[in-house]
């Protein structure tokens, strides 16, 4: 077991030039390595970016020709060559598995669900996903807990001095 998962997370590194994949139903790409900071552009499942710049657990990507920011480590998977869709490396994978570990479910999914445990309540799952936390909100929450020092920005600003290590490991790119 402990085999299996340092194999999983030496897997998951990527160095500059590399191709990854988002795998996460609701991703930003920042322009700072900061799940606080004012998101760049909204990225799409499978959307196919390529490593710049390797930080300890945020990555600096290419998401258009344009367009470079942060993702943070735990939002990317391996990109399968030419693809443009989140590698498996086993090829078993179905769209609702890659849906499920994208962190969301999608109406079919859901639906299937529900007729075969209709004991299931998607009500508080349903709250959960509509709500939207700003990045100012999410700043405010780290400087009243201590976790980062407050910034005289505005909005679009971001704390002067943090860690990658000290962002929140629970946002994993879900929402903001």
């Amino acid at each position: 077991m402990m085999a299996l998962l340092l194999a999983v997370l030496v897997s998951t590194g990527f160095d500059v030039g590399d191709q990854a994949a988002v795998k996460v139903m609701r991703q930003y790409l920042y322009p700072t390595p900061a799940f606080y900071a004012q998101p760049l552009l909204e990225l799409t499942l499978g959307q196919v970016l390529t490593v710049l710049e390797v930080g300890s657990s945020w990555y600096r990507v290419s998401a258009t020709t344009s367009t470079s920011g942060w993702v943070h480590s735990t939002a990317l998977a391996a990109a399968s060559s030419g693809s443009g869709t989140v590698g498996s490396g086993s090829g078993g994978v179905t769209s609702d598995e890659v849906t499920l570990a994208g962190r969301g479910f999608n109406s079919d999914v859901e639906a299937r669900y529900s007729t075969d445990n209709p004991q299931l309540d998607f009500a508080k799952v349903d709250a959960m996903e509509a709500l939207e936390i700003t990045s100012s909100q999410l700043e405010q929450f780290l400087v009243q807990g201590g976790m980062i020092e407050g910034s005289s920005a505005g909005e679009g600003g971001t704390a002067g001095s943090t860690s990658e290590s000290g962002s929140p490991s629970s946002r994993g790119g879900n929402s903001r």
